[in-house]
Formats: C-alpha cells, structure tokens, sequence
C-alpha cells in the first residue's frame, strides 16, 4: 500500500512540475519549429521553419466585406485577411483592419505596385476638358501631396478638370493656380499632377501644342 502511494505521488509530481514549466514556457512566448528552439525573448509567437510558410486566411472581396463576416462585421484593429481576387477598387492581395472612418481595411502595398506607378496612375478615360481616372484601390479622399497620372482621353480646349474614382472634379491648374490654356494637355500625352489641397497642379510638361503670348520675346527685350 506505501509502494503504491508513493508510485501515485512521484507520478502526479512530475506532473504538477510539467505544467510549471509549461506555464512559465507560455508566458515567455511560445514557438513553432521543428527543431524545439525556444521562441525570441521579445516575440509572443515565434514561428521558423526552412521550407513552409506562413498561410493567413485567404477569402473573397464578398466575403471580407460581408456583414456577416468577422463577429457580425466587427473585426479587431490589427487583423489581416488575404483577398484572393480582384474587385473594382479592391486588388487581389493583403488587407489590415486599421479600424479608421474610411477606408476601414487598409489595402498593404508590394514594392511592384509602387515600381510600376500601378496604384496612382489611370488609362484615359473622361471627355475634353474633363478628365477622369480611376485609381485601385479607391483613396478615401483627397489629400494634399496626392499625385495622379493619367493618360489624357483628348487635347483641351481650355480651363480642365479632373475627377478621381467620383470624388469631384477639380480644377487642373499650371504655375501654381493659373488655369489651363488651349493644348496645355496634347490627346495621348501622360500627365501627372498634385493636389495641392485646392487644385491638381500639373507637374508634367506641358503640351507642345499650348501657346502662350506672354513667353513672346524679341531681340529688343519687348
């Protein structure tokens, strides 16, 4: 009976000393590998492995933005979904939940986008004098030191604007706040422009077609 008692008493020590060591192991972090390092003394979570990766949960764009989706549509700030397809102002790709007014996900940039100038410039689009574009994934609004390019849909034939994804048209403007003259901007040509919180300002050359009296100089200096 005492051999017995003791077998039951060294068992459930080595077990009450496991979960010890196990608690005091989780409240350092924990880790995942294959090899049994102990995690970072500075992460949670310290995942490593030489051939896998880490997978986030990949869903449609319907399915990040269903109500139903994230505890009733009330996702933690910090969460980060992958979106496997494209949707018109919404590119394939990561999302974080920033929790802002708008836009609430916050679409996570590759080095390629910036690169190829693929998440502000816009094919032509728009009518004479009133240019369009549309960016993706959509701005929330505009903001001053916002750069567009576009490729303009015909040459103007005066004062312009420009609407970006339906935000309002603004007026382009060169030199500062001087409005576009005639050919100012040649059908085909690329522009790029800053908003200055007012107006776009045209940072690209313009047209070769525009004419300006005021640069008309003579060897007489008039």
């Amino acid at each position: 009976m005492k051999k017995q008692l003791s077998f039951k008493f060294a068992i459930s020590f080595i077990i009450f000393n496991i979960c010890i060591a196990t608690f005091i192991y989780a409240q350092n972090g924990t880790s995942i590998n294959s090899t049994g390092a102990k995690p970072d003394a500075s992460a949670i979570l310290d995942i490593s492995s030489t051939n896998s990766g880490l997978l986030i949960p990949r869903m449609t764009y319907a399915q990040r933005t269903s109500s139903s989706s994230f505890n009733n549509n009330n996702p933690v700030q910090g969460l980060i979904v992958y979106q496997i397809n494209s949707q018109t102002g919404s590119p394939e790709g990561f999302y974080c939940y920033s929790g802002n007014t708008s836009p609430k996900w916050t679409f996570l940039t590759s080095s390629v986008q910036v690169q190829n100038n693929a998440l502000n410039y816009s094919a032509a689009s728009g009518a004479v004098n009133a240019y369009t574009a549309t960016l993706s994934p959509v701005p929330s609004s505009y903001v001053a030191g916002m750069i567009v390019s576009f490729t303009a849909i015909a040459t103007n034939t005066g004062a312009s604007t420009l609407n970006v994804n339906g935000k309002g048209a603004v007026s382009i403007t060169k030199q500062g706040s001087t409005a576009l003259a005639a050919g100012d901007i040649n059908s085909g040509q690329v522009v790029t422009v800053l908003y200055d919180g007012t107006n776009f300002q045209m940072i690209s050359q313009v047209g070769q077609n525009s004419f300006d009296p005021t640069l008309i100089y003579t060897t007489d200096g008039f």
